[in-house]
């Protein structure tokens, strides 16, 4: 086939020659089926014709033409390297950061976006960073603050929505699985455990501190041998009646009652103290506790 074709390129392809249409049909199927076997036909092309072949009307009809059609040539010949493959990814990366630096998107095309990706699963779900990804974002929001009109966009974009029961319960167990390092082990939850070791409870075996109870919450204290929850409750976050601010943290209180609801539904004894009696006596507050 291959040298077929080569023989009936020779014979007609000659400068100033005039062809009819139905040889015209042959020559082009014949310089097809060279260009896709031949290597070195296609270096033959004369610099005229790539540049005709660079004219924007010529690529696109090149594009068109093109369309549905198996690449040209031996799948061997245009596989990259590793080496190849590397150079590319690097250089699309520089082109594509260069590109979206310092672009802004009209008002417009973000509303358009949201409403594209509305009710689609987000490209990143599932995929997890690396640990140098990771301690390099880290680094990079350390010391970062949030300005005022950050946190009032934020407010207002939230302002109105409502969580569902079964996020509420997901967020719960989430909550209960990864404690708040910050509210923990504070001054008086370091008191009451001095005083549990000192009656000789042994820690992570007689008690467990910030304990997670399944479902329910995060406790300051469990005592398994006897199913005792101690909770340290401090006087402004919890809304202490004596001590604590009118103005902050009021819901607090109907939360904590119906967090002691909910652990002696499940069996639990449940013993809470305010900051200031832990501060007075310690001692005293536990000595209900055997």
């Amino acid at each position: 086939m291959y040298s077929v074709c080569k023989a009936v390129h020779n014979k007609y392809m000659k400068k100033g020659a005039t062809h009819s249409q139905k040889t015209k049909k042959l020559l082009r199927d014949v310089i097809s089926t060279l260009y896709k076997t031949d290597l070195t036909y296609r270096k033959r092309v004369s610099a005229a014709t790539k540049k005709a072949m660079k004219k924007p009307d010529t690529l696109k009809k090149l594009s068109i033409a093109r369309k549905g059609k198996p690449r040209m040539g031996d799948p061997a010949n245009w596989k990259h390297t590793k080496a190849t493959k590397e150079k590319l990814r690097i250089s699309a990366t520089l082109q594509n950061s260069q590109y979206w630096k310092n672009k802004r998107f009209s008002k417009k095309h973000r509303k358009q976006l949201s409403i594209s990706h509305m009710g689609k699963a987000s490209a990143r779900k599932g995929v997890s960073l690396s640990k140098i990804t990771r301690l390099k974002l880290s680094k990079s929001l350390t010391g970062r603050k949030m300005s005022a009109a950050t946190k009032e966009k934020i407010r207002l974009g939230n302002t109105g929505k409502t969580v569902s029961k079964e996020t509420c319960k997901k967020m719960r167990e989430w909550h209960i699985k990864h404690p708040n390092k910050k509210f923990s082990n504070t001054k008086i939850e370091q008191k009451v455990a001095s005083e549990l070791e000192r009656r000789g409870f042994i820690r992570n075996e007689d008690f467990f501190q910030n304990f997670g109870i399944s479902e329910i919450k995060n406790v300051d204290f469990y005592l398994p041998k006897s199913n005792v929850i101690i909770e340290c409750d401090g006087c402004f976050y919890h809304a202490c009646p004596e001590h604590g601010n009118p103005n902050y943290h009021q819901s607090m209180s109907a939360i904590d009652v119906k967090n002691t609801i909910l652990l002696e539904a499940a069996g639990y004894n449940v013993f809470r103290f305010w900051e200031h009696a832990i501060n007075k006596d310690t001692r005293k507050c536990l000595k209900i506790i055997k």
